[in-house]
């Protein structure tokens, strides 16, 4: 099944599935933009993967649990952190 949309009949916005997997595809110039209060990527199960709060956090999850999270002083991380380089940490 496809959906197109058009706008001005210049760029064309695709949301499709082919049988294996779904797509959204903007094909146009410029950037695709997702605007709302409150965005929320989720597994098939209803499990969170990324959660997007206006004027507040972006979460990122881990099999349903929260991992790394921003706040108005930097970032949250739950968990340990594993790098492959030396690290600076200040404040």
């Amino acid at each position: 099944m496809r959906l197109h949309l058009f706008k001005k009949i210049v760029s064309t916005k695709i949301i499709f599935h082919d049988g294996s997997n779904s797509f959204i595809d903007e094909s146009g110039t410029g950037n695709l933009y997702i605007r709302s209060n409150t965005i929320q990527i989720r597994k098939y199960t209803g499990e969170d993967m990324i959660t997007c709060l206006q004027d507040n956090a972006v979460t990122l999850y881990y099999d349903n649990a929260p991992k790394l999270a921003t706040t108005s002083a930097g970032i949250a991380v739950t968990g340990s952190i594993s790098t492959t380089e030396d690290i600076s940490v200040s404040g």
